[in-house]
C-alpha cells in the first residue's frame, strides 16, 4: 500500500512576443526536453540504512502555452514524493527536516491519513432537513418523496425500488411531525459528529423498513441487516 504526497512550486512567466524570441524559447525547450512527451526521472530514497525499495522522488516540468486570446506560456518544475507505507520510518530515518509522527518542518503522521473516523454525517439528517423545508413552505411533501425515492431510483435505472408499488421491494420510511434536538450521543455515522449538532427540527424519522424487514424504531437501529444486492435495468 502507498500514500502519495505532493509538493509543487510555480513560477510563471508571459510567453514573448516577439516571433524570434519565441522561437528562441522553444528551441531552449527542445533542448532542455521539457513538455509533457518526457517522462520524469525519479530518484530513489537514501537512508541511513542503505538504499529504499520502492519510495523515490519523482522530477519533472509542467509547461503550458497558448496562442489566443492573447499568447501566454509558463513553464515550472514539480516534484512528487511517492510513500511505501513500510518504509515510512526507514525513509524518514536521520532526516532533519522530515520526520515521522513527531513535529518538524515537514512531518508525516499516520493518523491524519489512517487512523481518521471515516463517516457521512449529513445522511443521518438528509430526510429531516429536508422536511423542514417543507414545514418552511420551500417544498411540499410530494416534492421531497420525489426527490429521495422517484428521482435516484429513475436516474439509475434501479429495478422494483423507489415507488410504492405491488410487486417492488417494501422499501418504507414512516415520519412523524415531532420536533426534535440533534445531540452528539445520538450520531451513527462512525466519524462521531453532525453539522446539525443543536439543530431542532420539527419532523423526525419514526420507523423504517428495508425489503419489508424493520431496521429503525425511532430512536436505535433494530434487527439484522436486511440490505440486498440492487439490480439496475440498463
Amino acid at each position: 500500500m502507498c500514500w502519495p504526497a505532493c509538493a509543487t512550486t510555480t513560477r510563471s512567466t508571459p510567453w514573448p512576443r516577439s516571433p524570434r524570441k519565441r522561437a528562441a524559447r522553444r528551441r531552449r525547450g527542445q533542448r532542455a526536453g521539457r513538455g509533457a512527451r518526457h517522462p520524469v526521472a525519479g530518484r530513489a530514497i537514501v537512508s541511513g540504512g542503505g538504499m529504499i525499495s520502492q519510495s523515490a522522488l519523482y522530477q519533472g516540468r509542467v509547461t503550458h502555452r497558448r496562442h489566443v486570446p492573447h499568447p501566454h506560456g509558463f513553464s515550472y518544475r514539480m516534484a512528487q514524493l511517492y510513500l511505501d507505507l513500510d518504509e515510512i520510518d526507514q525513509v524518514f530515518q536521520h532526516r532533519w527536516l522530515w520526520s515521522a509522527n513527531r513535529r518538524n518542518l515537514a512531518e508525516w503522521r499516520r493518523s491524519d491519513y489512517l487512523d481518521g473516523a471515516s463517516g457521512l454525517p449529513l445522511v443521518q439528517h438528509a430526510p429531516d432537513a429536508a422536511l423542514e423545508r417543507v414545514h418552511e413552505g420551500k417544498l411540499t411533501r410530494e416534492q421531497v418523496v420525489q426527490k429521495f425515492a422517484h428521482a435516484p431510483a429513475q436516474l439509475f435505472d434501479v429495478e422494483e425500488r423507489g415507488f410504492l408499488r405491488e410487486g417492488y421491494f417494501a422499501d418504507l420510511v414512516l415520519v412523524e411531525d415531532v420536533p426534535f434536538t440533534v445531540k452528539r450521543e445520538d450520531v451513527l455515522s462512525k466519524c462521531g459528529w453532525s453539522p446539525f449538532e443543536g439543530t431542532t427540527f420539527r419532523s423526525r424519522i419514526a420507523s423504517t423498513w428495508v425489503n419489508g424487514q424493520q431496521v429503525w424504531d425511532g430512536s436505535k437501529l433494530v434487527g439484522e441487516p436486511a440490505g440486498q444486492r440492487m439490480t439496475y435495468d440498463r
